[in-house]
Order: structure tokens, then sequence, then C-alpha cells
């Protein structure tokens, strides 16, 4: 079902509301997970989260083309957005008018949440695509990695040399006026990254100061450290490197998060690892 209507925030900024494309399911995705990071009171955590930024987008372009659904994005300044509760007045403008009135809001007493039920209905829908629900963390789901051998090579290997120039490395751990900041290009990678790809000292930490740390298992926010590294120091440049998993999101937006708030305009990328060891360069 479609959609489209421009209103004014309260900031004065001009917000489209529109139905969702195909085009936007990594900026939905991204959303997703800064939300359901937020706070406990979602159905899911951001590593519980399973769809990619493909599947998202298959699931808005669904809802537009249907007939009595439809999905509403904000998008702002051409991007998409969340517009906060304490953006709304309650006048209810930003809801949709179906003109064949398939659509109608009820004001009842909710069912109580049951877990159990929306995990069997989860399992009938990918049982039906073909699909299983791993328990827990997509992250955290076993696999095996099936390689080939490598050719055996006659003439001895030199051995590899560490391009790692500086300690600690661990983003709890560097002092954040540490002088070797000062013109630095700044890596930030999550911690399984260096043991996913082979050549990672080479690719990555050569020419670099490095950063590691895992959004799922530090109980911290890294991005106000990072804010702070970015803001005082003369960092050159920032390259994120993460894993393919979802739990691995919450250091990407760290690290954009800290970028926007020092204030500075920094070039910077983000490299994603695939869990067998393979490069995608966003």
């Amino acid at each position: 079902m479609t959609y489209h209507q421009i209103i004014q925030l309260k900031n004065g900024a001009s917000c489209c509301l529109r139905s969702g494309t195909a085009a936007d399911g990594q900026a939905a995705l991204d959303n997703f997970i800064l939300t359901h990071a937020e706070t406990d009171n979602l159905l899911t955590y951001p590593e519980e989260n399973t769809l990619t930024a493909t599947q998202e987008g298959e699931y808005l372009q669904a809802k537009t083309e249907s007939p009595n659904e439809v999905e509403i994005l904000a998008i702002v300044d051409g991007k998409a957005k969340l517009i906060h509760d304490d953006y709304c007045d309650g006048l209810g403008d930003c809801l949709p008018t179906c003109p064949t009135g398939a659509i109608t809001f009820v004001e009842r007493e909710a069912a109580a949440y049951d877990e159990q039920a929306v995990m069997e209905n989860k399992q009938r829908k990918m049982r039906k695509e073909g699909m299983t629900l791993p328990c827990g963390c997509p992250g955290s789901q076993s696999r095996n990695i099936q390689r080939q051998e490598a050719p055996a090579v006659e003439t001895p290997q030199a051995q590899q040399t560490s391009r790692l120039s500086q300690w600690p490395v661990q983003i709890k751990l560097v002092p954040v006026n540490a002088p070797y900041f000062d013109g630095a290009r700044l890596l930030i990678a999550a911690d399984c990254t260096a043991y996913a790809y082979a050549a990672f000292h080479e690719r990555f930490i050569k020419g670099h100061i490095t950063l590691v740390g895992c959004p799922k298992l530090d109980s911290v926010d890294y991005s106000e450290k990072l804010t702070e590294i970015i803001r005082e120091n003369d960092i050159k440049s920032v390259t994120v490197v993460r894993m393919e998993v979802p739990c691995c999101g919450g250091l990407e937006l760290a690290a954009k998060k800290a970028l926007q708030q020092s204030g500075k305009f920094i070039p910077w990328q983000v490299v994603t690892v695939t869990v067998d060891g393979r490069l995608v360069e966003e």
C-alpha cells in the first residue's frame, strides 16, 4: 500500500512520511539496531535480528505492493530517521487513511505477551521458507567452515611480522590522549575480525593505530570514548572493520556516532568480514 505525506517537525525540519521500498533496507535495519539497543522493553535485542539489509528491503517492498498493508518511513534530509516520542504532539496526522477501509485503529485491552507463541510462530514461518531458527544470537550460532588444504610449498616461507605499532589495543584501556594518536590513521576493529581474516595485519593494522572491542561482550558505550579520542586528537582517517553478524553493528554505530559528535569531517570507511574470511567493503 502506497503512502506519501510531508509534515513539519517541531524543530522546523521537513519530514516526508512515505512507504518503504527495497532501497530503504539498510537504513531501516540500522534504525532497528539503534532503537532495539536503547531499551530492554522491546521484543528482541539487536544481536537477535536475523534479517539482512536485502531481506529488510524485500519486506518493505512487499508492504508497499500489498493492497491492505503499509510500512511507513520518516525521511529527513533524504535519509531515514528515527522520530522520537518528543517530536509527536498527538495530532495523528502521520497516520494513513486507507481509501478502502482495510485499516482501522481499535483501542482495547491487549493480551499478555506470550513468548512461546511468538517463537512457535517464527519457527512456522521460517520452516515454510526452508530456514531454521537458531537459539540465541546469530553471532553465537555454531557452524563448520569447510576449507581446501593449501598446496604444499617446497621453499620455506618468511616469518610473518606483526604490524601492531602501539599498546594497549582495547578501546576500554587505551588512553584518550596517547601520543600515538597525533596524525593517526585510526583502525576500529571488532575482536573477531583478526581471527576471521588471514591477512589482517598487512591489510588493516599496517600503518594504523589499532583499537579493538566487542559490543556484545563489553557492557559499555564505545561512542563516548571514541568521541573523545577523535575530538581531542589529530585523527587523519577512520576505518571500521566489523564481522557480518548483527551484534557487530553496535561497533559500527558507535564509530559513526563518535564521528558525528566530534564535530570533525574525517574520511572514514566500513569493511565487513564474513565468518568464512571474505571482505565486503561498504
